[in-house]
């Protein structure tokens, strides 16, 4: 199939990566106004892009999305066209050790941080340096998703002055019981100890599969898709929307050539679920973490992400919070009526007037 990517890391323009294909070909997506990559105090590479709406004088402001852990810009492409349609300015960027940024020289699929320190250490210069968010349209607008989430509340936590307004999907508030338990806290530890910090975590895989029996780049329809798949129940906790799944599995498979990094990314490391524990646990001796008003939408009965830590949390805490009955973890990329519903709440709590 041939690259999907060309390594454009060298480049010094801003220009749109030629090979940018974000949309099945039935959609009408349109292309990031910027496409490129930043470089970071530590001399990490990381990419990023932006869209601007079509209208710019008629904006409704701007929006800083953060990926979940193992997701890529293009990934989110239908959450971006349906920000643009309602005029907002976007933002979003792929976190060290995944995507097509930097990552760890000893990790290969396995997502690897050593602190979520890390993670906000990014943020920030990314919001300063590339962004300049205090210059861009308000309503500033944090829309964070899963692992995203978690490093948004931290950055809500510690700064309160550069959005106006924040929410998260599905947000990673804890891993879920089978993850974060006391057998899995102590093997970790005993793992981390010992150095195997970049180490693949125990029980995870290693190395990337995808979720389809099929090429899923050959996959043009919903029901052809859901007789592809590998683990209907495994793949219905992110997304009963297959074909977007499918689509996601394309451009991972398009972009993993020899010589070349791909957009694949397997389990955690041990190093990742001990910075995950330590980020967890700091969330939750927060009593106060809202600092700006918060939306928290979350699947009714999610796998991937604890949703008991998550009510836990919506009632310890100051904000908004809605539950959408159905839906799986990966909110924004779901079937039609789950996003339809999640806009509306979207659309309720940030009202594009209140500049």
């Amino acid at each position: 199939m041939g690259c999907a990517y060309e390594d454009t890391r060298e480049a010094s323009s801003r220009a749109v990566h030629p090979e940018w294909n974000g949309c099945l070909p039935k959609d009408d997506c349109p292309a990031p106004r910027e496409m490129s990559y930043f470089t970071t105090p530590d001399g990490t590479r990381i990419r990023y892009a932006c869209w601007s709406p079509e209208n710019p004088q008629a904006g409704a402001g701007t929006v800083v999305f953060l990926q979940g852990r193992t997701e890529f810009i293009e990934k989110n492409i239908y959450t971006y066209r349906d920000l643009l349609a309602r005029n907002f300015e976007v933002w979003t960027f792929d976190w060290r050790g995944q995507g097509l940024s930097d990552r760890s020289q000893s990790v290969t699929d396995c997502g690897h941080i050593d602190s979520y320190g890390t993670y906000l250490a990014d943020l920030e210069y990314f919001l300063g340096q590339v962004v300049r968010l205090t210059n861009r349209p308000r309503p500033r607008i944090l829309l964070a998703h899963s692992m995203g989430g978690m490093v948004g509340l931290l950055h809500v936590h510690n700064d309160s002055t550069l959005f106006d307004k924040a929410v998260f999907t599905s947000p990673l508030v804890r891993l879920p019981p089978g993850t974060d338990n006391a057998a899995v806290r102590i093997g970790n530890l005993i793992k981390t100890r010992l150095g195997f910090q970049t180490s693949c975590a125990l029980t995870r895989r290693s190395v990337w599969r995808s979720a389809f029996r099929s090429d899923p780049c050959g996959l043009n329809d919903l029901d052809a898709a859901e007789k592809s798949l590998r683990n209907r129940r495994e793949s219905s906790a992110y997304s009963h929307d297959y074909l977007k799944l499918a689509q996601i599995d394309c451009w991972i498979a398009r972009s993993r050539c020899s010589g070349r990094q791909g957009l694949a990314v397997a389990g955690p490391t041990s190093g990742w679920i001990r910075a995950t524990f330590q980020s967890s646990d700091r969330l939750a001796a927060m009593p106060n973490i809202p600092r700006i008003p918060m939306l928290v939408v979350g699947a009714e009965r999610d796998a991937v992400v604890s949703y008991q830590a998550r009510n836990e949390f919506c009632s310890r805490v100051a904000c908004k919070c809605a539950e959408i009955q159905g839906a799986g973890d990966e909110i924004l990329i779901e079937l039609t009526p789950y996003r339809a519903e999640f806009w509306a709440h979207f659309e309720n709590f940030v009202d594009p007037k209140q500049k």
